[in-house]
């Protein structure tokens, strides 16, 4: 079985609990990602993502140069383990209705961050590869050019 690790965006946009929201919203915009993680030395405290910064952010017209990431993130936050099965992650995210999940190791640090486009990418690779599969077994001897 398959397991977070395998699957799990390594490369982890982070900022400390005193950025400010405009310098958060330029990171985002500027490596393209949905969502930056809050960290308090290595270990995730909280996470905001782009329906963070339409909700909270813009629908509230919250001063974005001013106010800090601590104002607006999603705390605490629920992660996940890397030796964790990919199915038992996307059981946990559909269940309580998140579409990002931390990445933490035995010690609470992060090592990266799970997303649905993840999880996407996994399940279309596996159901490829059945389908190949079942292909394959389906037509075993009608192709073959034994003598």
């Amino acid at each position: 079985m398959d397991t977070v690790a395998n699957i799990m965006t390594k490369d982890v946009q982070t900022s400390s609990e005193n950025e400010t929201i405009m310098n958060i919203a330029r990171m985002m915009y500027s490596r393209k990602i949905g969502s930056v993680v809050i960290v308090r030395y290595i270990k995730p405290i909280g996470i905001i993502t782009e329906r963070d910064m339409t909700y909270k952010v813009v629908a509230n017209n919250i001063q974005s140069k001013i106010a800090t990431a601590k104002d607006i993130m999603t705390s605490p936050i629920i992660s996940i383990n890397p030796n964790d099965n990919v199915y038992y992650a996307f059981k946990v995210m559909n269940e309580k209705g998140i579409k990002k999940l931390p990445v933490v190791n035995e010690n609470e640090g992060l090592v990266g961050i799970l997303t649905q486009t993840d999880i996407l990418r996994y399940f279309n690779q596996q159901r490829k590869e059945f389908v190949i599969n079942a292909l394959r077994g389906a037509h075993k001897g009608v192709y073959s050019v034994e003598g």
